[in-house]
């Protein structure tokens, strides 16, 4: 559905600072427009792209306007006929910040990584606690494939620990959550 907004027409392209946010905005205008139908699926992405202007005052530390954002989002989704469905989709999980691509498919291209290379995929399976504001802490590891790669233990953690989470959203509100179970993936030869 995004393809629809990428034929929208475009103003001004620049680099100011607040491109991201502009962004992000026209993108709710896009799906708030009056020619747009007014079904379930056009306000589901809505409330996406209105949870997405969330995350990007996160990184920034806006926090008070990124809970603005997720209260909005939320709100919106209350109003559908299966809404606690919609917001346990959208909300029920933490995410991972940024949300869009890491380009790991082309790293392990570039580096030649993957089953035809003789690499192997290994795991870590990480518990953790997630603050209000997207902070993980409190680390514990519960299993690891191979067990005896311990380093990967160390990155994994110092990698989760430069990230923002997007946090569970309960009744409108971020809240911490403890105990959030994660298995990062790994190449290894």
């Amino acid at each position: 559905m995004l393809t629809n907004f990428a034929g929208a027409p475009r103003g001004p392209q620049g680099g100011s600072s607040g491109g991201g946010e502009r962004a992000l905005r026209r993108i709710i205008d896009f799906y708030s427009d009056d020619d747009r139908p007014d079904n379930q699926e056009t306000r589901l992405l809505k409330a996406q792209a209105t949870a997405n202007l969330g995350d990007w005052y996160l990184m920034r530390e806006r926090r008070q306007a990124a809970m603005r954002a997720y209260e909005d989002a939320y709100e919106q989704l209350l109003a559908e006929e299966n809404s606690a469905e919609l917001i346990q989709q959208v909300f029920g999980e933490i995410v991972f910040l940024p949300t869009f691509s890491t380009f790991a498919d082309e790293k392990k291209e570039a580096f030649n990584i993957g089953a035809d290379s003789g690499a192997r995929q290994g795991y870590v399976d990480m518990s953790f606690d997630v603050s209000q504001y997207g902070r993980a802490t409190n680390f514990d590891l519960l299993a690891q494939e191979p067990p005896d790669l311990t380093r990967v233990q160390m990155q994994v953690v110092s990698m989760v620990r430069a990230q923002l989470v997007r946090p569970r959203i309960v009744e409108g509100r971020t809240v911490s959550s403890d105990g959030e179970k994660y298995r990062f993936h790994f190449w290894y030869q």
